[in-house]
């Protein structure tokens, strides 16, 4: 059975989604990153990973590469779409799944009673 343009457009905008928030887990590593090896760099040559100055960097470079609260607000605003859109479309499944299933069992008892 095809899929409604429904559902098509549903899919897009959680494959959308998922990219956006792809594209920002990368661009935020590559920030990450960049801000290590800047503070390495100017800290000389990095001490082992358990030490207060390595643990200080690290929080640093977490601290610098923060998404913009807006940008979150906006994202927990479309997956809270999603999740109403899917409950919607589940609940009209199992609504047509009824009423097929109800019809199917008539059929059976009026070929076998009849």
């Amino acid at each position: 059975m095809p899929e409604s343009t429904a559902v098509e457009g549903f899919r897009l905008q959680v494959l959308r989604a998922f990219d956006a928030a792809d594209r920002e887990a990368r661009a935020r590593d590559d920030r990450l990153r960049t801000v290590e090896q800047q503070l390495a760099a100017a800290a000389g040559a990095r001490q082992a990973e358990a030490s207060p100055t390595s643990i200080l960097l690290r929080v640093v470079a977490l601290e610098t590469s923060k998404i913009d609260p807006d940008r979150i607000r906006e994202l927990e605003d479309k997956v809270t779409r999603l999740i109403v859109r899917s409950g919607m479309i589940g609940a009209a499944a199992g609504v047509v799944a009824t009423i097929v299933g109800q019809i199917v069992i008539r059929l059976f008892f009026a070929r076998v009673g009849g």
